[in-house]
């Protein structure tokens, strides 16, 4: 009786090892299926969420189609395409914008270089006319072989007698021209005028 009860113990043992070991490499019984999971109902709220939801996304969705499909052939056709003989030159557009955009580089980096030395501006005589004498004329004029012209310069002088192409006596004043109504005086210099004219008057 007690062999017995051994042998039977033994073998209780050796089964509980083996099933300790089976379990410790991960083995499972042959044919088992896939692992499931309770079933469980969906939330309320979750539920709710879920319907509420709309596509608003065109992406994916297929183009309806068109109902003249004509119509982009004509489109197509209407194009015009050209090409260039180099297609990495630059048309009128892109060099008109190259050079502008040198052009402000080149401002932007040097600015503007004062290249010389500014010319100082002359200094000008001054330009204001002298008053001339009221009381200067042509006394009387004489239109023969040749002119002659007594003039009275005015400011109490004598009167002279003076022909085309003379100084008159004691004056700067040249005599340009005579004719019966006039004598023309010219003088060189700074001052202002350099021509006058001399009427043939009555004494005031």
């Amino acid at each position: 009786m007690n062999s017995l009860s051994s042998q039977t113990t033994g073998l209780r043992v050796w089964w509980i090892g083996a099933a300790l070991l089976a379990a410790a490499a991960g083995c499972s019984p042959r044919g088992a299926g896939p692992t499931t999971y309770p079933d469980e109902p969906i939330p309320a709220d979750i539920t709710k969420e879920h319907d509420s939801f709309t596509n608003t996304v065109t992406a994916g969705v297929p183009l309806p189609p068109a109902s003249d499909s004509g119509q982009w052939t004509k489109m197509a056709k209407a194009k015009t395409f050209a090409s260039r003989p180099d297609p990495f030159a630059l048309t009128a557009s892109e060099e008109t914008y190259d050079s502008e955009a040198f052009a402000q580089g080149m401002f932007d980096q040097w600015g503007l270089v004062q290249a010389y030395d500014p010319i100082p501006e002359p200094v000008l005589p001054d330009v204001r006319p002298e008053p001339q004498p009221a009381d200067r004329r042509l006394a009387g004029v004489l239109i023969g072989d040749s002119v002659v012209a007594i003039i009275e310069m005015g400011n109490g002088a004598s009167p002279q007698i003076v022909h085309p192409g003379e100084r008159v006596p004691g004056t700067e004043w040249t005599v340009v021209s005579i004719d019966p109504e006039k004598a023309i005086l010219h003088r060189d210099g700074d001052r202002q005028p350099h021509d006058v004219t001399v009427r043939l008057e009555p004494r005031p």
